[in-house]
């Protein structure tokens, strides 16, 4: 039995530096979501007004100028997608293709920050359960030092997890709701385009 538990041991102590550097990656790469999110709400919120200026218009006498005017607007999913809708306009299984293309991709958007927010607390446990052996050990042979060590390691472990968590949390569930909003653009879009044949 003892030598289960050495292995079980060495096990787990072999795998805190690999889950330190993931959750660190993890980490960088949170605070590069969050940067690229205010990139991205900025061009949304500065593009909303113009965005539904050009959908109010493409019920008007000339749908198919006010979608190209709409796939103008910037180099985004929605734009590209309006851009293919136009130019599939007449083919319904080419504009069905389109919007499945579109969720797709806006899925893809998302999936990053849903990795992050269910992986990060995850490692953050690893991170916080692997030093508490050899913290008990510590406390066992009176090593305080060492237990105190390995305890911030498994607190430190514990927040950049949360936090990694939280931030993937958030901007999933900013980008899903703005996303679906784009989806609901787009089949409007594709109706009026198909009213319009």
């Amino acid at each position: 039995m003892d030598q289960i538990n050495q292995l079980l041991f060495f096990i787990s102590d072999g795998m805190l530096i690999p889950v330190i550097v993931v959750l660190l990656f993890f980490f960088g790469r949170s605070l590069i979501m969050v940067g690229g999110f205010f990139g991205l709400a900025v061009q949304r919120f500065g593009a909303r007004s113009v965005r539904d200026k050009h959908l109010g218009a493409v019920r008007g006498e000339a749908p198919r100028a006010a979608c190209l005017a709409l796939s103008e607007q910037d180099k985004t999913i929605f734009s590209r997608a309006v851009q293919a809708l136009v130019s599939a306009t007449g083919d319904p299984a080419r504009m069905d293709r389109v919007l499945s293309e579109a969720e797709l991709s806006y899925h893809s958007e998302c999936e990053g920050a849903k990795v992050i927010m269910k992986v990060g607390p995850m490692l953050g446990l690893m991170g916080t359960i692997i030093p508490m052996g050899p913290a008990l050990t510590g406390l066992a042979t009176g090593d305080i030092g060492m237990m105190a060590l390995n305890m911030q390691v498994a607190f430190g472990t514990t927040v950049v997890g949360l936090f990694c968590g939280i931030v993937g949390f958030v901007l999933s569930s900013i980008k899903r709701r703005w996303f679906a909003r784009d989806i609901i653009d787009l089949t409007y879009v594709r109706e009026v385009l198909d009213a319009e044949v």
